[in-house]
């Protein structure tokens, strides 16, 4: 039911499109990413990203996969081909080889058996297994969403039923302050209207 100038994209969508969550784009437009160089042969738009959302039993298995995501995201601070990278890739491939392996099994386990360790009983609710991206969110810190009036630019929008608590949970009690100059990083390396 998307109006004409929008394309939702999934790997069904979009069959070179490479992440497991969906977005919305916004035909003629181009946004290009960090890591992309522009000439994929996947839609470039600027979007918004929907990410979907488990249940989950065990703060373990939160636990287990972030430690999995933060090693990878070490290791890809660092450029190609220096000593860092070598020596992060070494402690990730080699020293954390079986540790590292077995959080990918049980993660792709999760992607399979959803049904079977999801529940609304479940404590805990967070991004689906397969983005990556886990944080110990509770239940109650999301649902039930509620409609705040007039918080962006006139719009009301649904959010999360206690923000504050969700917030702190995924970014730390210091969310609202602004990190320094040097920190800040914008993921696009391109962005256009009218393509």
């Amino acid at each position: 039911k998307l109006p004409e100038d929008m394309f939702l994209q999934t790997q069904d969508t979009d069959k070179e499109y490479p992440l497991s969550w969906a977005k919305i784009r916004k035909n003629g437009t181009l946004l290009v990413e960090t890591g992309e160089t522009g000439n994929e042969k996947y839609h470039h738009g600027i979007f918004v990203d929907i990410f979907p959302y488990d249940y989950y039993e065990s703060e373990e298995v939160i636990k287990k996969l972030q430690w999995s995501r933060t090693t990878k995201d070490e290791k890809n601070k660092y450029p190609k081909g220096s000593l860092k990278r070598i020596f992060a890739g070494l402690y990730a491939n080699v020293f954390c080889f079986a540790s590292m392996r077995a959080i990918e099994k049980k993660r792709l386990y999760l992607i399979e058996h959803r049904d079977e360790y999801t529940a609304d009983k479940c404590q805990f609710f967070s991004y689906a297994a397969d983005v990556g991206y886990v944080y110990p969110n509770t239940v109650d810190e999301i649902l039930p969403v509620k409609l705040a009036e007039n918080v962006f630019e006139g719009y009301s929008f649904y959010i999360p039923n206690k923000p504050d608590r969700l917030l702190e949970a995924t970014y730390g009690s210091d969310y609202m302050q602004l990190p320094p100059v040097e920190k800040r990083k914008t993921h696009a390396k391109k962005i256009g209207v009218n393509f």
